[in-house]
């Protein structure tokens, strides 16, 4: 900026807590000018709104337009800079992010008021000659939500004009009609409410904010909350340390929000001269007229109004104070939830906040908001919540002795969504890291990994005991994780086994030890059922889960072979782990267990484990033709629909006997836009081909088939069938709409 600009002929010091615009508005009444002259001063950014005061002052001056304005106004750089809330930074969240925002013309954090609240008296002045000129100090304190009464007048501090309410169809500004000289300090500069003889002006309210008429004194604050407030302001003071007030602040931001969104949860903790008001306040929001996003952003918003802006920040500090602060905040969002709240709209602003909170909020709250969630893509915490057990001793499926002393009481979620997460999230709180880094070490891919059982466990976290149900028995878990003085080694059982399967030499000599089966039709016992007896046993001894078993026996056999042992997959694992099987595989499984305790006992001796002699690929050239592979469409018997409201996503399944997946189509948005429009034939016939390119372009263009089996769909709330003649017009509805062109 290369302006030679001399001082003005008089200034003013500023007072006590006074605020930029405030020093700004008693400068331009002193010196006759209008406000916008003097604020220029402190700008040296070039901004459209050439009548407006950027609200960017409010946060922080720019080195260069610091030094002018200090110069001009004959005030020290530091004073110029004290009238910002700058300095309050390191100790008020919101300042320090709208600093980072502050080149956008569009920050705005509801825990910023632009227009301050005020108190009367204050506005008034001191009683000197100066003060009865130009009135009193604008606190910048007022700019903050935390800020509700005067400690000095023991009143609550106005959030509006006593004549105009303020116009609520005018701009949130910095300073109103920046460009009147003629204004006092304390007039109310927003739009009077009764329209000028003169056309094309419209004169400014002028009310007078510094009047005792202008402050009605019936509802005054308690002691308590007046104690409060000095809390409050104390955090803000220099000798507190910043990150303790920063901390407080964040979590009290995050409790207000649960606190308005699951009113009337803590109705009983407001004083009932003020609960009324609340309740006001409460079905103003909730009224007819507001959409979901206007509802959620007024939920989120501090009251203007200081009196319920005071009762709810109190509520919340006393509820931050609770000794079982995760029980509190699973109350509140499960109380949040019954009131239609997503708690998608809490999470989201833990997210944003988390890294400002305190480590007991961090701790309380991030279980309850990413309890049971999907294991795709790095979400969550990075750092570890314990150290008294090692990851490795996690096995990837839970132990059903485990799941059965801790987990079985939680009915309302499929026991292995139960079983796989409750491990996830065991190696997150030792090894920190994402859910995919942790699925990933127990030697789960998350790739393979559903959607609907993670929509079926956010289901079930909305229902009866909630997330705090199941974040119990993880903790009771991970206390007799601690205290065991001989824990297994999983993870050097999943290495050991990483590379072994079952011989051909091992296979004979279990199944020679089995009873002759009666009648003239015998058990198949060739390589297919080697496999998955090899898959048994590698879950017993790992505790995994049978999807992500190595399949080293399947993987040295043709396509075409592989295509036809997975349709029997499920078939033959669902025999051998049934309560009630068959004569036949009793007697298997008996055998498969005390094989795999033997090897098990190898394993954690350090003992070499039999290695087979044979080659697993090449393929040997002996192996018998398999059945011809199955036409997709012969086994089609069932089509059903699903929602899964986080991702607000209608999915379509045309499924086999065995409830695979033959054709998917999924419908996303309010709009039902559709995003998946895959058939398992298509996929096959393109996997045929080892073209890693052309299966790159057809899930780009139809998105990517739901792989695994969708077994037990009937079991779940979200899922309906529906006839075969609905499913086929969707399928050619998105087929169309993804494909317009037929290809």
């Amino acid at each position: 900026m290369n302006r030679v600009i001399h001082p003005f002929p008089r200034s003013l010091a500023p007072l006590p807590g006074e605020s930029l615009p405030g020093f700004i508005l008693r400068l331009a009444h002193r010196l006759s000018m209008s406000p916008l002259h003097i604020a220029q001063l402190a700008d040296d950014r070039p901004h459209p709104s050439g009548a407006h005061v950027p609200r960017r002052l409010l946060l922080g001056l720019d080195p260069s337009a610091a030094a002018v304005f200090a110069n001009m106004t004959k005030l020290s750089l530091a004073e110029a800079v004290e009238l910002t809330l700058a300095s309050w930074k390191k100790r008020y969240p919101p300042i320090s992010t709208s600093l980072e925002e502050r080149s956008s013309r569009s920050w705005n954090d509801s825990w910023l008021f632009v227009t301050p609240r005020h108190c009367p008296r204050c506005l008034g002045g001191d009683g000197s000659p100066l003060g009865q000129q130009l009135g009193g100090a604008w606190q910048k304190a007022w700019h903050l939500p935390v800020a509700f009464a005067c400690l000095d007048h023991r009143l609550y501090l106005r959030h509006d004009c006593p004549k105009c309410h303020d116009s609520a169809d005018e701009a949130d500004l910095l300073i109103h009609r920046a460009n009147d000289s003629v204004l006092h300090p304390a007039q109310c500069r927003r739009r009077a409410t009764t329209p000028s003889p003169v056309k094309r002006i419209t004169p400014a309210c002028g009310a007078r904010l510094d009047t005792t008429q202008s402050h009605s004194a019936k509802v005054r604050p308690t002691d308590k909350l007046l104690g409060f407030q000095e809390h409050l302001l104390s955090l803000l003071a220099p000798d507190r340390p910043p990150g303790e007030a920063s901390r407080y602040f964040t979590d009290l931001r995050l409790v207000t929000a649960l606190v308005s969104s699951s009113w009337p949860h803590a109705r009983s903790l407001i004083d009932d001269g003020l609960a009324a008001r609340v309740n006001r306040h409460f079905r103003t929001i909730h009224a007819a007229g507001n959409t979901s996003g206007e509802r959620n952003r007024l939920l989120l918003a501090p009251p203007r109004n200081a009196a319920v802006c005071a009762a709810l920040l109190h509520t919340s500090h006393m509820l931050l104070e609770a000794h079982d602060l995760r029980s509190t905040l699973a109350d509140l969002i499960n109380a949040s939830s019954r009131n239609g709240i997503s708690r998608n709209l809490w999470a989201r602003q833990f997210s944003r906040w988390e890294s400002s909170c305190s480590v007991r909020m961090e701790r309380a709250a991030a279980p309850l908001t990413r309890t049971l969630g999907r294991t795709s893509g790095p979400h969550g915490l990075s750092g570890m919540f314990r150290s008294d057990y090692r990851p490795e001793h996690i096995p990837a499926f839970l132990e059903p002795q485990w799941f059965e002393e801790h987990f079985s009481h939680l009915k309302d979620v499929a026991p292995k969504i139960l079983r796989r997460t409750a491990a996830i999230r065991l190696v997150r709180w030792v090894a920190g890291g994402s859910m995919d880094e942790a699925a990933e070490f127990l030697g789960i891919s998350p790739s393979r990994m559903q959607l609907n059982p993670a929509s079926d466990a956010r289901r079930w976290a909305r229902s009866r005991q909630g997330p705090a149900a199941f974040e119990d028995a993880l903790h009771n878990l991970a206390e007799q994780l601690a205290a065991n003085t001989a824990p297994i080694d999983y993870h050097y059982r999943r290495a050991i086994l990483e590379d072994w399967h079952l011989s051909r030499g091992e296979w004979q000599g279990l199944i020679n030890r089995l009873p002759p089966t009666p009648g003239p039709v015998q058990p198949v016992l060739d390589d297919r059922k080697r496999q998955d007896a090899a898959i048994f046993i590698w879950t017993r001894i790992t505790q995994g889960e049978h999807l992500f078993a190595p399949r080293l026996i399947e993987a040295g056999k043709p396509e075409r072979v592989q295509r036809a042992w997975a349709n029997r997959r499920n078939t033959t694992w669902f025999q051998l782990t049934r309560p009630d099987p068959l004569p036949h595989y009793a007697e298997l499984r008996r055998l498969l267990i005390e094989h795999a305790d033997s090897l098990a006992q190898q394993i954690d001796a350090d003992a070499p484990l039999p290695r087979a002699q044979e080659h697993l690929w090449p393929p040997p050239q002996s192996s018998p033709d398999p059945p011809p592979p199955r036409n997709p469409q012969i086994h089609a018997t069932r089509w059903i629909r699903s929602y899964y409201d986080e991702l607000d996503t209608w999915s379509y399944f045309e499924l086999d006997n065995e409830s695979w997946a033959l054709r998917h189509v999924d419908l996303q948005g309010p709009t039902l836009q559709p995003v998946t429009a895959a058939a398992l034939s298509e996929v096959l016939g393109i996997r045929d081909q080892r073209d890693q390119t052309a299966m790159a372009d057809y899930e780009h263009k139809y998105g990517i088939l739901a792989e695994g089996s969708l077994d037990g769909w009937q079991d779940t709330q979200s899922a309906t069938e529906i006839t075969a003649a609905e499913f086929e017009r969707i399928w050619a509805s998105a087929r169309e709409a993804l494909a317009p062109d037929g290809g």
